[in-house]
């Protein structure tokens, strides 16, 4: 009828397709991929990919992390990241619920939806600790403590510091008592060597970690 004719054997079918549009082999491979890969949300927004990865390589082999930004480039505070193994992976939800450059960080499974509540802050009780970000580079521990002598005595501060041994423009402060603490937040905005920093209270448990 004026069209060729395609002949096969009956037993030449394709693979047997889901509700997604895709075939058996394909949903096993997305499902692989998504058991070796973690989503990680509540990041500062000045962690890098570095930063993350140094988070999680503790946990095993880290083939990847993809940190989300914005159209300008500005990170979102979130992040993929792709573990060798899923027994790998599995070992780094163990960083769910701490602490990370002043944020409590969520994390779960890739396949898992985001939600809304993944990414809001999680409220802070007043600590003796506070998480200053925003800094110059240049900023010492000795211009820290001169600018928040007022609010109460300081007992440490932690400046974080690179491999290379510069600033990484934010650091934690330690005072006596939580008035302190809660008069060095009020400081938020004000300018350390020309930059408005941000302050806030910071867990108290970061109070034993070291740069």
């Amino acid at each position: 009828m004026g069209r060729p004719l395609v002949v096969k054997y009956s037993s030449d079918r394709p693979a047997p397709r889901d509700r997604f549009g895709g075939n058996e082999e394909s949903r096993e491979t997305t499902y692989n991929d998504q058991s070796t890969e973690l989503f990680c949300s509540s990041l500062s927004w000045d962690a890098t990919e570095e930063d993350i990865q140094d988070l999680f390589k503790p946990y095993g082999e880290i083939l990847n992390v993809k940190l989300i930004k914005d159209y300008q480039g500005r990170s979102r505070g979130r992040a993929f990241i792709k573990f060798s193994s899923a027994e790998e992976a599995e070992a780094g939800l163990a960083v769910n619920g701490k602490e990370h450059m002043g944020r409590d960080l969520a994390v779960k499974w890739s396949s898992e939806k985001p939600s809304w509540n993944d990414t809001k802050p999680v409220a802070k009780s007043p600590s003796k600790t506070v998480y200053v970000r925003n800094m110059s580079y240049s900023t010492t521990e000795d211009t820290l403590r001169e600018f928040f002598a007022d609010c109460g005595e300081v007992v440490d501060i932690r400046l974080a510091m690179s491999a290379g041994g510069y600033s990484r423009g934010f650091a934690h402060i330690e005072f006596d008592s939580a008035d302190a603490s809660a008069k060095a937040c009020k400081l938020a905005g004000e300018r350390i060597d020309g930059r408005a920093v941000q302050v806030k209270y910071a867990s108290e448990k970061k109070a034993t970690t070291k740069y």
